[in-house]
């Protein structure tokens, strides 16, 4: 009930929420069977063996919901998502998107993360005269 009261993840509730998220994704089972092996009354922790490689229970758990997007998003020999799409999608917004969480998703998936995602690059289109000028003008 403490927990409800302050906005913390019952524990219980928060691994199952992540293995029913990974249900049907090929590449994580191993990540729901390690869930699933924690006993009921564990606190919010990493599990033992977990490819994130990361300690803290929110990083883990933003690299596998990202990883859940990515799955089954990715297009072989085709376009790379973003990372912004993945963050947005996955994590409900790009702001969410740490280092830590970008490389715990990058341990998960056994790739760097420039391998695996695409940064969005954004067109800057300039009408009118452009003058550069270098120093200053008397």
């Amino acid at each position: 009930m403490v927990r409800e009261l302050r906005g913390l993840p019952v524990p219980l509730e928060a691994r199952l929420d992540l293995i029913t998220l990974i249900a049907g994704i090929p590449g994580l089972e191993d990540e729901a069977a390690l869930l699933a092996a924690m006993p009921d009354s564990d606190p919010l922790r990493v599990p033992r063996g977990a490819r994130t490689k990361t300690t803290r229970w929110t990083t883990h758990e933003a690299a596998i919901r990202a990883a859940c997007f990515w799955y089954p998003h990715q297009q072989p020999g085709g376009r790379r998502l973003t990372e912004r799409e993945v963050a947005g999608h996955a994590l409900g917004g790009t702001k969410e998107w740490t280092d830590a969480r970008k490389a715990a998703f990058a341990a998960l998936l056994g790739h760097p993360i420039d391998q695996i995602l695409d940064k969005a690059d954004h067109d800057i289109r300039v009408r009118g005269p452009l003058w550069w000028t270098v120093g200053h003008r008397s």
